[in-house]
């Protein structure tokens, strides 16, 4: 089984009789990190903060939407990395990209924070945040170029995360999120009437 992040052969030689403890910690913050593995993290996270079946299923659909993207995003990046070229044709697009977006799984982190954060607010937060910065401290361990990654990764999953949000808004103006965001700004909408009664 190949490595979860790169190790030079007189690195791994070195460190042969060591304790491996932090590499399982490493190994299974970075699985955590994963899109897929976010997907079933937010179900989760919802689950605890929703009272139905249905809110939860609401609530994450536009989240699974812009963890989708982003490992599209993350494909294409790696594509055009990896694709051939011309001898001697100088490319600047896939060595940045490379570096700026080399995997999915800062780009779904960045997507599943903001998305979260903006449908729930306050109340997601410590599981967010403690995940964000498990998973940032994973990427800064493994990773080759960790402080473009977690930028350019980072900002580009956040920016997923927020228009998955709105769009979600847009299309359903009196949908699930519209009634989150209307019960964290201290109103509730009437399910029949529209009418705002104050939250307790």
């Amino acid at each position: 089984m190949p490595p979860f992040y790169p190790e030079p052969p007189l690195d791994a030689l070195a460190a042969a009789g060591a304790s491996r403890w932090l590499d399982v910690a490493l190994v299974v913050a970075t699985v955590a990190c994963e899109p897929w593995a976010l997907a079933l993290i937010a179900l989760a996270i919802y689950s605890w903060l929703e009272r139905e079946v249905p809110a939860v299923l609401k609530a994450s659909a536009p989240l699974f939407a812009a963890l989708a993207a982003g490992g599209g995003m993350a494909l294409l990046a790696h594509a055009s990395w990896t694709a051939p070229h011309l001898a001697g044709a100088g490319t600047v697009v896939g060595p940045f990209l490379h570096r700026v977006l080399p995997g999915a799984q800062t780009i779904a982190l960045g997507a599943f924070a903001a998305y979260s954060l903006l449908a729930y607010g306050r109340r997601a937060a410590p599981p967010v945040l403690l995940l964000a910065v498990v998973g940032g401290a994973a990427r800064i361990w493994a990773g080759p170029h960790w402080i473009s990654d977690l930028a350019g990764g980072g900002a580009a999953g956040v920016l997923l995360g927020a228009l998955a949000h709105l769009v979600a808004l847009r299309l359903f103006p009196g949908g699930h999120l519209a009634q989150l965001r209307a019960s964290r700004r201290g109103t509730r909408a009437d399910a029949d009437g529209g009418a705002e009664h104050p939250v307790p």
